[in-house]
């Protein structure tokens, strides 16, 4: 979804912000701007939204396991095997107990 709303911030600001400075300096004739983007940057944009929106239900709806597009996420559920690596760092200040005293 992410992909998706810069696609389509992007398609908008593009076709819609431009700006053009018209002048006349000793006689010369100048233009100098930026004007809207052509056609096919629009439709380019638009189909790639809609890519963005397709594969984002594929993912969601999980139709994308096992194929070259799945997305490895981090779970919490119980997890067995022999090569697991878990990398955790807690940073507490403990406070002197009855025991420690």
């Amino acid at each position: 979804m992410k992909v998706f709303w810069v696609i389509l911030s992007m398609l908008t600001i593009l076709n819609k912000f431009f700006f053009q400075v018209i002048g006349n300096i000793s006689g010369i004739d100048f233009k100098v701007g930026s004007s809207e983007v052509g056609d096919a940057v629009s439709i380019f944009l638009v189909a790639l939204a809609g890519l963005a929106l397709v594969l984002d239900y594929f993912e969601r709806n999980g139709k994308l396991s096992g194929t070259f597009l799945e997305v490895n996420k981090n779970v919490n559920r119980k997890v067995s095997g022999t090569n697991i690596h878990i990398n955790q760092q807690i940073n507490k200040e403990k406070s002197p107990s009855k025991d420690d005293q």
